[in-house]
């Protein structure tokens, strides 16, 4: 996945850190696409998901 490093200030906040039981957020959405073997993929600006969580 291509990342635009300049988007990075448009990054709120891993919400997980603030509360690990939050079930609903609003986010915006920075960027989405597909990979080259067609996978999609979305960059939102904050996140209640954990990076290795199941």
């Amino acid at each position: 996945m291509f990342f635009d490093e300049r988007r990075a200030n448009e990054l709120k906040g891993r919400l997980y850190y603030e509360n690990p039981y939050i079930k609903e957020f609003t986010a915006v959405i920075i960027e989405y696409g597909a990979e080259d073997d067609g996978q999609a993929y979305v960059v939102l600006n904050q996140t209640v998901f954990y990076p290795t969580g199941g």
